[in-house]
């Protein structure tokens, strides 16, 4: 099958989160099944400097917005086995961030994403590039169904390749006032008080995405009921399961190979399961030394946290324990930005307890990789994780996730209390910090007996969570759809 990805962001050029992580694994995966991929997303500051071969545009493209035509240039190059497009335009894209400062969004977003869909689908069409399946991510990507159906100038040239649209997090759906509209060029009838983008006034290029396409997924199963509830629909559970029927969970992985402690140079000590315990000994060693610390007692269990600092992510609960956590005999590093006052709490836990918590805003893909290898256990009490990531990398670096059961987390992860034979981590069901305190203890009830900890280790680097299984799910949709 030919498949056209689009998304607003994709790792190792450009990416803000778990997103970026899977357009830079899905196509890779299902192009090692035997299928044709690309890859269309904005050129944008970051990508250019990654370092990525460009050269000189192929062609530039006259786009229509509203009354008027903007020049967006035209980038292809190939990367990791994959081909990639990325639309430029210097004054749209070429920014300290992609999105927007911390906290906030650029004013001129709709616009910014509305060029780059209609330019990916065009340059889609230079390329000759006949995709039978368009598959769209998140809100930066929500309006190519009704691109492909309607055209760039909403009146007609549809393209012929059916759709998909992934949501990776229903809480940010790209709204913006119904006076941008025109900036679409798409018939007045997607925005009336009936029409797919309409949101109290408003414009959405979420509801856009699940309303216009042929399939809609999540990433993964119980996300795909969690969002049909009022509590987690986020103002959208009416339209998601006005499409129940189309509407299909399909649970995130990881790339094995780009991830894999027996082969990774950033460690200070490569290993397999077969030899977990002194690998992480020494790569525990290191972390420490990094951090500031001369030293973790071996006894003392070593927690780590990667992530944004937001309140979807629990790290309000980290507050109200806090000192009874560390009164545990643990020590802890938490890597991420995010709210200002949830970055304020964190540098103020490291400053009042600097023998138990390091932080750092510093998120570094290699850093993550050093903290994965160096803890025992991996803190993750998110009220909401539509699939979750870092959960999947402990457990191949054979750290032991201590999650809310939530959203992907409780389908990825098996609480070793209630299962001891297959547990993969420890889950907690209420969201409170007495729940969350009751994890811990498991978790460190186990840490405490080295035998039962070892075979748990080994345990969590044998699963299996790659994208190679994940990709077949997508296989067999897409055949679905074509069928």
């Amino acid at each position: 099958m030919k498949l056209a990805f689009f998304a607003g962001e994709c790792s190792p050029f450009a990416a803000s989160g778990g997103l970026g992580e899977v357009i830079a694994s899905l196509p890779k995966a299902l192009t090692f099944r035997g299928h044709d991929c690309i890859v269309a997303m904005p050129l944008y500051r970051h990508v250019r400097d990654s370092g990525v071969s460009l050269g000189r545009p192929e062609t530039t493209l006259q786009i229509p917005m509203g009354n008027q035509d903007m020049e967006a240039e035209v980038f292809f190059t190939e990367w990791n086995g994959l081909h990639f497009i990325f639309i430029g335009r210097e004054d749209f894209y070429d920014r300290s961030f992609l999105y927007g400062p911390p906290g906030s969004e650029y004013d001129d977003n709709l616009a910014r994403f509305v060029l780059y869909q209609k330019a990916a689908l065009d340059a889609i069409r230079i390329l000759n590039f006949e995709a039978e399946i368009l598959h769209a991510h998140d809100w930066h990507a929500g309006l190519i169904p009704l691109f492909s159906m309607h055209g760039p100038r909403g009146g007609g040239e549809p393209y012929c390749g059916r759709t998909v649209f992934t949501i990776h997090n229903l809480a940010y759906q790209g709204v913006y006032p119904g006076t941008q509209f025109p900036l679409t060029n798409l018939p007045p009838c997607v925005l009336g008080t009936e029409g797919c983008l309409e949101s109290q006034g408003k414009l959405s290029f979420m509801k856009g995405g699940i309303l216009a396409a042929d399939r809609v997924t999540t990433v993964s199963k119980t996300y795909a009921k969690e969002i049909m509830s009022e509590e987690k629909g986020h103002g959208l559970a009416d339209v998601l399961r006005s499409r129940a029927s189309q509407v299909t969970g399909i649970t995130n992985g990881i790339d094995n190979e780009e991830w894999n402690p027996a082969k990774d140079p950033q460690l200070a000590e490569k290993y397999s399961s077969d030899a977990v315990t002194p690998g992480k000994a020494t790569c525990r060693k290191a972390l420490a030394a990094e951090f500031g610390w001369t030293g973790i007692p071996y006894g003392r269990a070593f927690f780590g946290m990667i992530g944004r600092v937001v309140e979807m992510k629990g790290i309000d609960l980290l507050d109200q324990t806090m000192e009874r956590f560390l009164s545990r005999n643990v020590c802890l590093i938490i890597v991420g930005s995010g709210e200002e006052k949830y970055e304020n709490m964190c540098q103020a836990w490291a400053e009042r307890w600097p023998d138990q918590i390091k932080w750092t805003m510093r998120y570094e893909p290699d850093l993550a990789r050093r903290v994965y290898a160096g803890v025992d256990f991996s803190l993750m009490p998110s009220r909401e994780e539509p699939c979750g990531l870092s959960q999947l990398y402990s457990m191949r670096y054979g750290t032991g996730p201590v999650v809310h059961a939530t959203g992907g987390l409780v389908d990825t992860v098996i609480d070793y209390s209630s299962n001891p034979q297959n547990g993969t981590g420890f889950t907690f069901q209420n969201f409170s910090g007495d729940c969350y305190l009751e994890a811990i203890d498991r978790a460190l009830d186990l840490f405490s007996i080295p035998d039962d900890f070892q075979i748990f280790r080994k345990r969590l680097m044998d699963t299996d969570n790659s994208w190679l299984k994940t990709a077949q799910e997508y296989e067999h949709l897409y055949k679905s759809l074509l069928n």
